[in-house]
C-alpha cells in the first residue's frame, strides 16, 4: 500500500505535471511506454498519439537522432543520468526546442524522461549571436563576421581555382566632414552610404561589411580584377551623386591559379596600398596594386 502511494505521488509531481514533458521510454526498443498531458499542451500530441511509437519518431533531424542515440548507448555502460537536447516535432508540424534530463531504471528496463520547452531561450540567443555581428548605426555585417567569411573564401579560391575579389571604401576627408557639420551628420553620412550599397550591389553573393569607422568592404566572389574595377566604378558613380562627399575605392584581386593560399594580411595589405594612392592621388577615384598575387 505504501508503495502504491509513493507510486502515485510520483506521478502527481512528473506525470501529471503541465509545464514540463514527462515520458517513460523502453530502454531496449526505445518505444515511448507513457506520456503526461504536456505532450499535447506544447507539441500537439495527445497520449495515444506517441504510446508505442519509437522516441526517434519524433525528433527533427538526423544529427538529433545519432546525438540521442549516443546519449542512450551510455546506458549499456551502467549510466543512470542523461542529458540530451533535441528539436522535438510538433503536430501542426513545426519544432520545439526541448531538454532534457533522464533517470535509468536499467533494472525495469525504463527511461524516465523530463523535457523542458527551451525554444524561446534558443531564439533569445540565436538574435544575440545575429545583433553581435552586426554594425549597431548600419545594420551591416561587422569586421569580425567580414574576415571570418574572407579566410573561407581565400581556402575556397585556392581549392577550387576560381577567381575572387575584394573591395574597399572609404569616405574621402570625412574627418573634416564630421568637424564641419557634426557628428550625428557623420553619423547619417554613414547610415545613407550603407543603404545606397546595400541598394547597389547586385548579386546576393555579394557581401558587404562595415570596416573601420569611414570605410566600408565588400567580397565580390567569382570575379576577376577586370570586374571588380567595373563594379567599383558603378559604386562610385551611384555613391558620389551625394554631393556633400566622395568615395575612394582599393581593388584586390585573387587570381584563379595560385601556387599556394592568399592570406588576410596579404588582402588587406595590397587594399591598403591601394588605399595611399588614392590619397596621393587626390582621392575620388578607384587603384590596385597589380602584383599581389
Amino acid at each position: 500500500m505504501g508503495e502504491q502511494n509513493l507510486s502515485n505521488e510520483y506521478k502527481a509531481y512528473f506525470h501529471d505535471m503541465p509545464i514540463d514533458l514527462f515520458c517513460i521510454i523502453n530502454t531496449e526498443n526505445k518505444e515511448i511506454l507513457q506520456s503526461n498531458p504536456s505532450f499535447e499542451y506544447i507539441l500537439g500530441w495527445k497520449e495515444a498519439e506517441v504510446i508505442n511509437k519509437p522516441f526517434s519518431t519524433f525528433i527533427n533531424n538526423e544529427t538529433d537522432i545519432a546525438n540521442v542515440d549516443k546519449a542512450l548507448s551510455k546506458i549499456k555502460l551502467g549510466i543512470h543520468s542523461l542529458t540530451f537536447e533535441t528539436e522535438f516535432k510538433t503536430k501542426n508540424n513545426l519544432v520545439r526546442n526541448i531538454d532534457w534530463k533522464c533517470y535509468v531504471d536499467a533494472e525495469n528496463q525504463k527511461i524516465y524522461a523530463i523535457g523542458r520547452d527551451i525554444t524561446q531561450h534558443k531564439e533569445n540567443q540565436k538574435l544575440l549571436m545575429q545583433q553581435s555581428h552586426l554594425d549597431e548605426p548600419t545594420g551591416l555585417n561587422n569586421r569580425q563576421v567580414f574576415l571570418t567569411l574572407l579566410q573561407q573564401e581565400l581556402s575556397a579560391a585556392f581549392r577550387y581555382h576560381h577567381s575572387t575579389a575584394i573591395i574597399l571604401i572609404n569616405i574621402d576627408h570625412f574627418r573634416n566632414f564630421n568637424q564641419q557639420y557634426g557628428i550625428l551628420k557623420g553619423d547619417e553620412c554613414i547610415k545613407q552610404i550603407a543603404n545606397t550599397l546595400k541598394t547597389a550591389l547586385r548579386r546576393k553573393t555579394d557581401f558587404l561589411a562595415r570596416f573601420e569607422n569611414d570605410e566600408f568592404i565588400v567580397l565580390i566572389t567569382h570575379n576577376d580584377l577586370e570586374k571588380a574595377l567595373k563594379s567599383a566604378e558603378y559604386l562610385r558613380e551611384i555613391l558620389n551623386k551625394n554631393g556633400k562627399v566622395t568615395v575612394s575605392f582599393s581593388v584586390c584581386a585573387i587570381a584563379e591559379q595560385l601556387e599556394k593560399e592568399a592570406t588576410i594580411d596579404q588582402v588587406i595589405g595590397a587594399l591598403r596600398q591601394a588605399m595611399t594612392l588614392n590619397r596621393k592621388n587626390g582621392e575620388n577615384q578607384i587603384n590596385y596594386v597589380a602584383n599581389l598575387l
